[in-house]
């Protein structure tokens, strides 16, 4: 006798019910002394800064942002010391936070980054960090190309608080992210000639840029911003130079707050230059010292700019109106 397809209907009820089950259970996997488990990940995504390249040496600058949320907060056991529930359901709240993250430009297309992996220490849900990377861009490059990131990052599972310590239970996690970025052909129409700061780790202090026109004709309506990432933060939205003709050099100054953890050394930032006609990003690299410059070291270097701005606007040979 031949079994009746209801019976095979119930039967895969069942399984699929077990199965469900079971995923359900694997969500919720606690220490056995746990007082809270929450539920929430991490949601990573990224997004281009300065999306205008140029062909030749250029900084992309990246913004990694965690959409991440807590959803719900359970409780399983209310049996304890009060101190260390509270310190648990507090701990159990950064289950969205990305943790130990390492995001990795690799080569695409014309694109080749110079630099290793970018690392965060930790990314809570709702905030935004900055990465900068140094490319080069193929020369006969130009148009619309797709870009990888690679990212990977911990997240916190779990936790357990015992004797006052918190024990973290961590996962890893990787992500593959695709950004867009627009490449400009043909020469680059503004260049850095000259770069003077007097920064240095828990200070504020001033960077002073200047740049070169290079096209034949002038370029209209311009300014400057600066792109950086930790330790390193801009204070000025963007700095005004107005119409800049051929061959000219004008001077940009941003304010610069300097993390007190920074070490002494390079760093690199990148500079998006915005005129009527088109707008680039040029690669920056400073210098933090161990301490600020004396005031009459920081006057010294701002009459040197000066002094190069008004001899190269001296020799040019034919000024545009």
């Amino acid at each position: 006798m031949k079994r009746k397809p209801e019976g095979t209907a119930v039967i895969c009820i069942l399984l699929l019910f077990c199965a469900s089950e079971a995923a359900f259970s694997q969500d919720l996997l606690f220490f056995s002394d746990d007082h809270y488990k929450s539920l929430g990940q991490p949601a990573l995504k990224a997004s281009v800064a300065s999306p205008v390249l140029s062909a030749g040496r250029g900084t992309l600058a990246i913004d990694l942002s965690n959409d991440g949320e807590l959803e719900e907060l359970v409780a399983i056991n209310g049996s304890g010391k009060s101190e260390e529930i509270w310190q648990e359901m507090i701990e159990e709240m950064k289950s969205p936070d990305a943790i130990n993250i390492s995001a990795q430009l690799p080569a695409s297309g014309p694109l080749r980054s110079a630099d290793g992996p970018q690392h965060i220490d930790r990314l809570p849900a709702g905030q935004v960090r900055r990465l900068i990377f140094n490319v080069t861009v193929d020369r006969n490059a130009s148009g619309w190309y797709d870009l990888p990131l690679l990212v990977e990052y911990e997240r916190q599972v779990d936790a357990s608080v015992r004797d006052g310590e918190v024990f973290p239970l961590l996962q890893s996690e990787r992500s593959n992210l695709t950004l867009r970025a627009y490449v400009e052909g043909g020469r680059l129409p503004l260049q850095i000639s000259a770069v003077r700061s007097d920064l240095s780790p828990g200070c504020s202090g001033t960077l002073l840029v200047a740049f070169a026109v290079g096209e034949e004709h002038p370029l209209c309506n311009c300014s400057a911003r600066l792109l950086a990432a930790a330790p390193l933060h801009v204070r000025d939205a963007a700095a005004a130079l107005g119409d800049i003709d051929p061959g000219e050099l004008v001077v940009a100054g941003f304010a610069v707050q300097v993390d007190s953890d920074a070490l002494p050394g390079e760093y690199q930032m990148g500079c998006e230059l915005t005129c009527r006609e088109k707008r680039i990003t040029l690669p920056l690299t400073i210098t933090l010292s161990s301490a600020g410059w004396p005031e009459e070291a920081a006057l010294a270097a701002l009459a040197l700019v000066t002094s190069a701005v008004l001899a190269h606007s001296f020799r040019r040979k034919r000024r545009w109106r």
